[in-house]
């Protein structure tokens, strides 16, 4: 069997970081993450993924 027919999912790696977030923020993300039946931490970890992707260096 080749590999293109073996359904696989790719390990991911967590660390557990402790942040400060705003307050107005978290409300923000529980209500989507509630809307989009997603928890928290894997919206924040799309939001900053997708903000880290688009960072300009100066």
């Amino acid at each position: 069997m080749s590999s293109k027919d073996t359904f696989t999912i790719p390990p991911e790696e967590y660390v557990l970081k402790n942040l400060r977030l705003r307050k107005d923020l978290v409300e923000r993300g529980s209500m989507i993450a509630q809307k989009k039946s997603v928890s928290f931490n894997k919206l924040m970890n799309l939001a900053l993924e997708f903000a880290l992707d688009r960072f300009e260096e100066e």
